[in-house]
């Protein structure tokens, strides 16, 4: 009687083991609400996407995705010109960022065994990185339609700040992620060495151009002389980042009497997240990884694939997990054709491949996602593996089943997290024009490699002034 009451809790144990498999299994990350928010963006409805986002609030963005929600309002704002509420998502952002990275830290250890997508949304690096370039460019635009005179110079201040910040935060990155190593070294489950990758974007050429303009504004040219050598430094020291031709930005420095019109311009997504599958199986003291679930000629196809040492582990295990990677998104835009009067101007110039910072800083935490999930993964596996192997129901047929429903369920748990941000651009273009202080007229328009117009933004008449920087931006997001 003893013994059936023992192997009926078992059972029991198992059972909810696997209802609650099941039920974490259906934390995958949703993506179907930005259907129609991507046809309003292609469309240059910006106020009628970040509408959209707002409405599936409550039902698409949870409390742990609150910081995604911060980022995806900010840039939709940014991009409808309500740049205060723009920066005012992209601070909660920011401050949820920080302080979302200073509870992981502490939490690295109890947090070894759980599914990233359970957890809360960090922020991507470039994504914090980037939020400051638009915070900056928020202040700037206001300041331009600012008419009290210390208000604007607050404005302009608070653009600095944002500069400097951005400074801050690629020279902490890599020991932010060594950080987050150390603490995850502490966990008995960890039979690996974990380490962080090293940076290796350290001068953001957007946030050196931006930061030129605005010495450029206020006289200082020696300053404004150092960003400049920093933006040539960047294609010399970061040619992985900046592989595109270097535009000449000397004539920006040397003085005249016409006055200067900036154009920015945002095409592209920045990149999404999708899933790679991957399978272990063991040897004595090893993993080995291969991304094919084909079980024929195991043995004799490891030696292609890739392993780690791990002691302890037993030969014959076979586990599956997937790992988040980045996946550029290709622009339609080609070409940018820009008319001022009427009449054309040189196109702009390719400024910053947002697509390959978002790449390239992903790869300081990436090793840190493989060994966590591999941790996870291994230990799960093993630990469903010591229970399913006591069972003894009276049935074979419902001791297999129950082992089949519950393997299952554990692999089923093992979701990438692919939490991004939708809405920052994948490319910057710049372009500077003189021209006669006063009205204008500006039109941008966007063309597919076949030559086909993907859209125009008319910008109508604009008005230039001398002591302005005279910032404007132009976004096809496609």
């Amino acid at each position: 009687m003893v013994n059936s009451v023992k192997q009926f809790i078992r059972v029991l144990s198992i059972a909810l083991l696997l209802i609650v498999l099941l039920s974490c299994s259906a934390t995958k990350t949703q993506k179907s609400h930005l259907e129609t928010a991507d046809n309003q963006i292609k469309q240059g409805n910006f106020a009628g996407a970040a509408n959209t986002v707002e409405a599936v609030k409550d039902k698409n963005y949870t409390k742990k995705d609150r910081v995604l929600y911060w980022l995806d309002m900010g840039m939709l704002y940014h991009y409808a010109h309500e740049y205060q509420r723009s920066n005012e998502y992209l601070s909660q952002a920011e401050k949820g960022i920080e302080e979302l990275y200073s509870k992981s830290v502490s939490r690295a250890v109890a947090s070894m065994l759980l599914n990233d997508n359970v957890m809360e949304y960090s922020g991507e690096d470039y994504e914090d990185i980037y939020l400051n370039i638009f915070k900056a460019i928020n202040y700037l635009e206001l300041r331009e339609i600012a008419t009290e005179k210390n208000a604007r110079a607050d404005l302009f201040d608070k653009a600095f700040v944002e500069i400097r910040r951005i400074d801050e935060k690629l020279k902490g990155l890599e020991a932010k992620h060594k950080k987050m190593a150390k603490e995850l070294k502490k966990s008995k489950e960890a039979k690996v060495e974990i380490k962080a990758a090293k940076n290796k974007f350290h001068n953001s050429v957007l946030a050196r151009y931006l930061s030129m303009l605005m010495y450029r504004v206020e006289g200082n040219y020696d300053d404004a002389r150092i960003d400049l050598q920093k933006i040539s430094e960047a294609w010399k020291t970061q040619s992985h980042i900046y592989a595109h031709r270097q535009p000449d930005f000397k004539p920006m420095l040397k003085k005249t009497d016409k006055v200067r019109l900036n154009l920015m311009c945002f095409t592209g997504r920045a990149p999404d997240k999708k899933a790679r599958t991957l399978y272990i199986h063991t040897e004595q003291d090893m993993l080995f990884f291969a991304t094919s679930a084909e079980k024929k000629n195991y043995k004799r196809n490891l030696t292609s694939i890739d392993a780690i040492y791990w002691k302890g582990i037993e030969a014959g295990y076979h586990f599956k997990f997937q790992l988040p990677v980045m996946k550029n998104r290709d622009s339609k835009v080609k070409k940018i054709e820009v008319l001022v009067d009427g009449k054309k101007v040189q196109s702009p110039q390719l400024t910053e491949n947002i697509q390959t910072v978002a790449t390239e800083t992903f790869k300081v935490k990436e090793s840190l996602i493989f060994f966590k999930t591999i941790i996870r993964t291994v230990s799960k596996g093993l630990l469903t593996k010591s229970q399913t192997d006591k069972l003894n129901t009276g049935s074979e047929l419902a001791d297999t089943l129950l082992r089949w429903g519950v393997n299952a369920a554990v692999d089923a748990t093992e979701n990438a997290d692919l939490r991004i941000a939708r809405f920052f651009p994948a490319f910057v273009y710049t372009q500077e024009m003189l021209l006669s202080e006063g009205k204008h007229t500006l039109k941008i328009n966007y063309y597919s490699s076949s030559g086909l117009l993907l859209f125009a933004d008319d910008h109508g008449e604009i008005e230039i002034k001398a002591d302005s920087i005279n910032l404007r931006e132009s976004f096809c997001l496609d």
